[in-house]
Order: C-alpha cells, then sequence, then structure tokens
C-alpha cells in the first residue's frame, strides 16, 4: 500500500491545503480553501505537479485580461440591448428569441436592411440627399463627368458626328439595346473630352479591347479575313 503524502498546510498558488477526505481510485484528494473565498477538491498529484492552482477563478481572470482589448460592444436590432462580441464576429443578436423575432425598422416595415430601414426607405432617402442620382438622365450625367470628365452636351455632339451611329459599324442602338459606349485612350489618365477618342457600340468597343488597341493587329486581321496572310491550300 502506498504511503499518502501528507501536503496538509501548504499553499499551492491560491490554494491552501486543509485536509484529506477520502480516496479515487487509489488516489488521495484533499480539501483546498481557495483565496477568493470558495472551496474544491483536487488530488495530491494535481497540487504537487502544479496543474491546479486556484479554484478556476485564475484561469476565468486570465481569460477576462485576454479578451478584453478584443471584443466590442453592439446592439440587438430587436430589443436594442447591448452586449459584448469579438472583433471579428458577425453576430447581431443577442440571442436566439431575438433572432427568430422579426425586427421593425425605424420607418416601420419589415425587415430591416440598411441603417434600420427596409430597403425602399432607405433608397428614397438616399435619393432625397443626392439629387445628382435621382433620375436615369441626371445618373448618366454624373457617371460621363465622374468617369470621362465631359457633360452630356459633349456625348450628344459626339453621337450626332455619325447620325447617332457607332462610328465604326454605324449600326443605331434601339431602344432596347444600350446607349452608345464612350471610347477613350486608356494610356492618358487626364480626365477630359482630349482622351475622347470617339462613341461605339458594344461590339466594336469590346472588340478593340480584345485586339489591345493596336491597328497592326486589325490590319493583320484584315489580311487574314480577305486570305492574303496564308494560303491553306498551298
Amino acid at each position: 500500500m502506498n504511503r499518502i503524502k501528507n501536503v496538509a498546510g501548504q499553499r499551492f498558488g491560491r490554494l491552501l491545503v486543509s485536509e484529506l477526505t477520502r480516496r479515487e481510485d487509489s488516489k488521495p484528494v484533499w480539501i483546498c480553501q481557495c483565496d477568493c473565498g470558495n472551496t474544491t477538491k483536487v488530488q495530491t498529484a494535481l497540487l504537487t505537479g502544479g496543474n491546479t492552482r486556484s479554484c478556476g477563478c485564475l484561469k476565468r481572470e486570465i481569460a477576462k485580461t485576454y479578451w478584453a482589448g478584443s471584443r466590442r460592444k453592439v446592439h440587438c436590432p430587436s430589443c436594442n440591448k447591448e452586449f459584448e462580441i469579438c472583433k471579428g464576429s458577425s453576430r447581431k443578436y443577442c440571442s436566439k428569441s431575438c433572432y427568430r423575432q422579426p425586427t421593425v425598422s425605424l420607418c416601420g416595415h419589415l425587415p430591416v436592411a440598411i441603417k434600420g430601414l427596409c430597403k425602399f426607405c432607405y433608397q428614397k432617402n438616399y435619393r432625397k440627399t443626392h439629387p445628382e442620382v435621382r433620375t436615369a438622365k441626371s445618373r448618366r450625367v454624373y457617371y460621363l463627368k465622374a468617369k470621362y470628365g465631359i457633360s452630356l452636351k459633349d456625348y450628344k455632339t459626339l453621337e450626332a458626328k455619325n447620325n447617332k451611329g457607332c462610328w465604326i459599324c454605324g449600326k443605331i442602338p434601339s431602344k432596347r439595346e444600350r446607349s452608345l459606349n464612350v471610347d477613350h485612350d486608356h494610356e492618358v489618365k487626364e480626365r477630359s473630352l482630349k482622351a475622347v477618342r470617339g462613341v461605339l457600340c458594344w461590339r466594336c468597343n469590346e472588340g478593340l479591347s480584345f485586339f489591345r488597341d493596336k491597328p497592326e493587329l486589325f490590319r493583320r486581321a484584315a489580311n487574314y479575313l480577305e486570305g492574303k496572310l496564308f494560303n491553306v491550300k498551298a
């Protein structure tokens, strides 16, 4: 029979050993008093080996200190309750019950989409605060000015030079088709009318990009179509 090591009255971390209670699987178990006021039962091997140093309060304090800088406070959109989550978490609701409940937006509609409003009310408020994107015409004006640095009047002038048709194939787009694209020189970084080369249909515009805007490739392709490049029968 193995002799029990007497550790009564000794301190291990935050634990003060008081007395031996019973043996579990031939291993002695001691009653220990923690500095936090709780009482716990620990085996001798765990005490002497340094595996157990508290009733569990030390582990909780270390974890709380570790996660203190990596957490943020958010509000539940259903009950408006404040709770903490990790910074990388996408959790929105404080509990499953709030997640299952329908959330009413600030405008009174369901469901909440963006900034506490439903999708339609958010778009309505956005159009009010951004008049430049209110109508299709104003959106076109904003797009031409932002991307190419030209006005709608300049675009109409370019269209009129070939009777509102593509400058290469001459096709006039129908109402169901997209309008003529603005073709510009990609090497010119300035956004102005100087960088614009013309207006093309989407097929011709994509064709220029496929040939990498190199005239020699277009000439070689023309010779190929005319049979002047190679003779298959030879």
